[in-house]
């Protein structure tokens, strides 16, 4: 519950979480993502995201899609996605992120053309860059939820079956 909030303020705040989310694309957010996309909420999300950006000074540090530019603050645009956070992990010296400033994050993949010299392998980032997103749970999820439905859909169709039978002997 948002105390405090008129319904115009939760309406802002809820467009706004939504339009955040759909940056990180997670794959437990899709459905709702899909949603917020079809219904405008994203839209307007995303519009009232570029306005508390610019009311609370953000692109003075940070840069968010065409608002701002490259600045003391990491760029924000795709914040939480895959793409996103890998980059941050293999090179946060880079002037997407922290640049010159960056003074206590190692580069954990600051050659990708040659893996061998990285802290950490391609797989070994996949694999962090995944679980601090959530996805490797997200998918197990949606798989015990795919085998749910087809067991809940298998059950119905066995129960169906069973009333047609007792039907036709009555």
């Amino acid at each position: 519950e948002l105390d405090g909030l008129n319904p115009d303020q939760q309406r802002k705040l809820e467009q706004i979480v939504a339009a955040l989310s759909a940056e990180a694309s997670l794959a437990s957010q899709i459905d709702d993502d899909a949603k917020a996309l079809a219904d405008g909420t994203l839209e307007q999300g995303r519009a009232a995201v570029a306005e508390a950006i610019d009311s609370q000074a953000c692109t003075d540090c940070h840069k968010f899609h065409d608002e701002g530019e490259l600045g003391y603050g990491p760029d924000l645009t795709g914040y939480g996605s895959y793409e996103w956070l890998y980059g941050l992990i293999a090179n946060p010296a880079h002037e997407r992120f922290y640049g010159d400033s960056n003074d206590r994050m190692p580069l954990f993949a600051e050659h990708p053309e040659t893996p061998s010299l990285n802290l950490l392998s391609p797989h070994e980032m996949d694999m962090l860059v995944r679980w601090l997103r959530g996805d490797d749970r997200d998918l197990a999820l949606a798989a015990e939820r795919r085998k749910l439905a087809a067991a809940m859909e298998t059950a119905t169709e066995a129960q169906a079956s069973d009333s047609a039978e007792s039907d036709e002997s009555n």
